[in-house]
């Protein structure tokens, strides 16, 4: 193997280095359950606020259109009996003329709202269709019904203005109650589905952050156990060779494989052992030299004392 790449695979198996990858794939796991967590949050709010904005608010406005032609008509009722023929004429304290304002501004405003707020707003196809029919039926209904019939009743012809509500007005007034009650079935239509979708996308982001939590747990749990395994075995293998070579067992050696720290201390550890034992043996060997030395000195200068005498 080039020493290159001996030395990238050398780090790799380093106990570092996986403490470090350990450290980085915690901060990783956080950091994207974090991020998850929020973009569900913001997809969640977009999928409220839109439902909101959009559904609702449809919603809403075709509920005052109703309530709007309601007062219209009610209006009209209430006019007629300001008819000097009725005999409720003489118990009102009020102009007929607040009746048909109040028609009259029933009926603008219903128009302001289909003109101003509806149909500006970002419909699609099916709404526009709706919202199409439901504003024919309501120009229809202003032309052929309410502005005639208004007329009629601030000049006083209370027959006309109550033929024209009742040929007129009421059968469109149904009509329109139905195109209008179709528009909020498709609001609630779209709520369900829109509501399906963000349930969906829920239980796909939980099954999503749940792998990815147990995947994650699994590798990290899994790599501290490696390591713990690798630096409690490395640290006891250490201190029982220690104890040996600290009681003069010179010839003890700590054997690890692998190419990581505990390795190395291992094989210096090892080196300095053998070292200590090299250098030991050369002592008792000098030793055992001079003391034969010493014994030859002696036994020479026994000999020469014996000549002498």
């Amino acid at each position: 193997m080039p020493q290159g790449e001996a030395g990238i695979m050398a780090r790799i198996k380093s106990v570092r280095f996986q403490l470090k990858l350990n450290v980085c794939l915690v901060i990783f796991a956080f950091v994207f359950l974090g991020y998850k967590g929020i973009t569900g949050m913001l997809d969640a709010e977009a999928s409220i606020g839109e439902l909101y904005g959009k559904g609702m608010q449809h919603s809403i406005r075709a509920g005052k259109i109703l309530h709007e032609l309601e007062i219209a008509r009610s209006g009209l009722l209430l006019g007629f009996q300001h008819d000097p023929n009725s005999v409720f004429s003489d118990m009102h304290n009020h102009p007929l003329s607040n009746h048909v304002e109040a028609s009259r501004a029933s009926i603008k405003l219903l128009h302001d709202i289909i003109d101003s707020q509806i149909l500006t707003s970002d419909l699609d196809s099916d709404e526009r269709t709706q919202v199409n029919r439901l504003v024919s039926l309501l120009d229809k209904v202003t032309q052929e019904g309410f502005n005639p019939a208004i007329e009629a009743l601030s000049q006083g012809d209370y027959q006309l203005s109550n033929r024209l509500l009742l040929q007129n007005i009421n059968p469109l007034f149904k009509d329109i109650t139905a195109q209008a009650q179709a528009f909020l079935d498709l609001q609630i239509a779209e709520a369900k589905a829109s509501y399906l979708a963000s349930e969906e996308a829920a239980s796909l982001f939980i099954w999503l952050v749940a792998i990815f939590s147990g995947v994650a747990i699994l590798i990290i749990t899994a790599s501290s156990v490696l390591i713990i395994r690798r630096v409690s075995l490395s640290v006891v293998q250490l201190e029982e060779a220690a104890v040996d070579i600290a009681a003069g067992d010179l010839t003890k050696r700590i054997v690890l494989d692998g190419q990581d720290e505990f390795a190395h201390i291992a094989g210096h550890v090892n080196h300095i052992a053998a070292d200590f034992q090299q250098a030991v043996t050369n002592t008792h060997a000098s030793t055992s030299r001079l003391a034969s030395a010493a014994e030859q000195n002696a036994v020479v200068s026994t000999q020469t004392q014996r000549n002498v005498l």
